[in-house]
């Protein structure tokens, strides 16, 4: 099921209830969201684990494009890539997704997360297909 923020249609997934995203802004091709990841989401070394960081990026980033395309179009991550710059404590977590290009088929998308101190502390791009049905 879909769901509306701002006027814009974005797509319910489960993974925004497993890490209890919240959106604070919606517009058309970008995104600004925040969870907050307890210890059940750290490494052994107490930091949020970083595929737990490339789901939050992958959904927040993929709503940027779902937030251009019709309720029925549906999107596929093709490739993704990120570049830790620092560690993320528990705690609360900002990021934000934005469309970069989109094409006929073909969507880039950027994102970054802030860490609970407000750093830059990972940064991300992907290429999404789009799926008109």
């Amino acid at each position: 099921m879909d769901n509306t923020e701002e006027g814009i249609i974005l797509r319910t997934s489960p993974i925004r209830q497993t890490l209890g995203i919240r959106y604070l802004g919606v517009e058309p091709g970008r995104v600004s969201a925040e969870f907050r990841p307890g210890s059940e989401f750290t490494n052994a070394n107490g930091t949020v684990q970083g595929g737990i960081l490339c789901s939050f990026l992958d959904h927040i980033m993929g709503q940027s494009a779902y937030a251009l395309v019709g309720p029925e179009d549906r999107l596929i991550t093709l490739e993704m890539s990120l570049k830790f710059i620092e560690a993320v404590s528990p705690g609360l977590v900002r990021g934000e997704g934005w469309v970069i290009k989109k094409g006929n088929a073909v969507f880039f998308s950027e994102g970054q997360i802030f860490s609970p101190e407000g750093r830059i502390a990972v940064k991300a791009s992907t290429s999404l297909f789009l799926i008109r049905t």
